[in-house]
């Protein structure tokens, strides 16, 4: 479903919940300015995929974090050593409410321009996705940056087909996904759209309201794209969608002059691969 779409941050990420019942997806990147991070993830899955995930595998989704099983220590231990060298898990706990369970996760990431979220189970990005940090002209501030890979697929293509559609009506009812940067100290420049403080959104998506819009879904099935950005440009007309506009994404921001005296910027780079 939708795989020419791989490399899509925001359609990656449907491709991926439809194939194990996500219920919403939050992560956090919170960034200082001596390239460290933490990575702030939530992941909740419908129980009725969870309870099929027992049934045909043998997995324990019911047990704290320590227990075993799908939410185990052991298992995001396993992730971080995916997300990038050196990202170690620092703490879990197992969410749940009436309808879903999940585990809120937080990793501790010591060169955020070697970071993979490509290696999340469900990712709000696949292939080779760009972060850069560097210091500014100045000297005083530093400069994020995330920049998107193309999308794949056969160029004039619609996004989606009428069964793609259908299919996520049917598998993603409920469907959130949020992903956004903070920084530290105070955000001097961004050509994001979508700033609060000093968090930035990358992304955010509530499948219900944007499949809700007949002009969306129409957008959907009869417009190509052949960016990331076209595809933002594309769905922000439409309610229930934040998704940033351009191939790149930048952050020029400035940390308390406590923190940046302790933490001094260097360059560099890396993708997410």
């Amino acid at each position: 479903m939708i795989t020419k779409l791989r490399s899509s941050l925001l359609l990656t990420a449907l491709l991926l919940v439809s194939t194990t019942g996500c219920l919403s997806l939050d992560l956090l990147l919170k960034v200082a300015p001596d390239g460290t991070g933490r990575l702030f993830t939530e992941v909740r899955i419908q129980k009725a995929y969870l309870q099929m995930a027992e049934g045909l595998l043998g997995d324990d989704t019911s047990g704290q974090p320590g227990a075993g099983g799908m939410f185990s220590d052991d298992n995001l231990e396993r992730m971080a050593a995916r997300l990038g060298e050196g990202v170690q898990l620092v703490s879990s706990k197992v969410v749940e409410d009436d309808t879903s369970r999940g585990v809120r996760a937080e990793f501790s990431v010591p060169d955020v321009t070697k970071l993979s979220l490509g290696e999340l189970p469900v990712s709000p990005t696949r292939g080779k996705t760009q972060f850069t940090l560097e210091p500014a002209k100045d000297g005083r501030s530093s400069v994020f940056s995330l920049t998107f890979p193309p999308v794949e697929g056969k160029q004039g293509q619609p996004l989606m087909s009428g069964a793609d559609v259908a299919q996520m009506k049917d598998l993603l009812q409920g469907l959130k996904i949020d992903f956004a940067i903070e920084v530290p100290g105070k955000i001097i420049e961004t050509n994001s759209p979508f700033v609060q403080g000093n968090r930035v959104t990358v992304a955010s998506l509530d499948l219900d309201q944007l499949l809700a819009s007949p002009k969306a879904v129409e957008t959907l099935t009869s417009t190509p794209a052949a960016s990331v950005a076209e595809v933002g440009r594309l769905l922000n007309d439409f309610p229930g969608v934040s998704f940033h506009p351009e191939d790149t994404l930048t952050i020029e921001f400035r940390a308390p002059a406590a923190k940046q005296a302790a933490e001094a910027p260097a360059a560099k780079g890396g993708s997410d691969r």
